[in-house]
């Protein structure tokens, strides 16, 4: 099975595109995903919150991937985080293709936004059992 999303439009269309690209997710996750989707949103946004960012030198994506590792051993894990800084300029368009060949029972993927300061965080998640 392969699973694609695109077109993050202006920061108007992100909402919307965020939404349907979650609801799409949901839909594909199956009892054997590794977490809740709320665990999941607690871990990203987590990640992101002020207490972990101690230094210039902190990474998001090792951090969400040693959390999600930490839930389970049983799946491996695919972090991709995109950072759109200055989105209130006009005419800012972000379009992003992901692709992947998967079993669509066992594995899946989540796309999560995190606005922090300026910027905003375009994160996904896959998971594949091993």
């Amino acid at each position: 099975m392969v699973e694609e999303y695109s077109d993050y439009g202006g920061n108007d269309d992100l909402q919307e595109v965020d939404y349907t690209v979650n609801k799409e997710c949901l839909q594909s996750r199956t009892e054997s995903a590794p977490f809740t989707e709320e665990r999941l949103v607690q871990i990203l946004e987590g990640v992101f919150s002020d207490e972990e960012q101690v230094d210039d030198n902190y990474d998001p994506i090792k951090t969400a991937l040693e959390r999600l590792t930490e839930v389970s051993s049983r799946h491996k894990f695919v972090v991709n985080v995109t950072e759109v800084r200055g989105t209130s300029r006009e005419g800012l368009e972000i379009s992003g293709r992901l692709g992947a060949s998967w079993d669509a029972v066992k594995d899946g993927m989540y796309n999560h936004r995190v606005t922090k300061g300026g910027s905003e965080f375009l994160i996904t998640v896959l998971w594949l059992i091993k």
